[in-house]
């Protein structure tokens, strides 16, 4: 290093300057860093949120297709206890008064 380039150095001037020039830039990454934990924070404060927004629809979908699956076997067993062929009979017989036909009143027919 030159004797000029000391001398600058050495300056109180230029010592103020280096110090406030670094003072400057360790107070621009502090504020960085507070900016960056900032939207750190408001990005989990979100995330959580839409968590649990998520969560309650997904509880409230299983809580609807439980319902659903009772409604489905519930409509099997009355479309089998509708089906049932002494039911179709009986029905046959006193609403539409149907009868089965004699063996003489049958033809086959090959």
């Amino acid at each position: 290093m030159s004797a000029a380039a000391r001398a600058i150095l050495a300056s109180d001037f230029t010592r103020g300057r280096i110090k406030d020039f670094m003072l400057e830039r360790e107070v621009l990454i502090a504020f960085l860093l507070a900016c960056l934990l900032l939207g750190s924070m408001l990005g989990i404060i979100y995330i959580r949120g839409h968590e649990r927004q998520l969560t309650s629809e997904l509880q409230y979908s299983r809580q609807q297709y439980d319902d659903m699956t009772l409604m489905h076997s519930q409509l099997l067993l009355e479309q089998a206890t509708w089906s049932q062929q002494s039911r179709i009979q009986n029905v046959a017989e006193t609403k539409l008064n149907m009868q089965v036909p004699s063996s003489k009143n049958v033809i086959t027919v090959e």
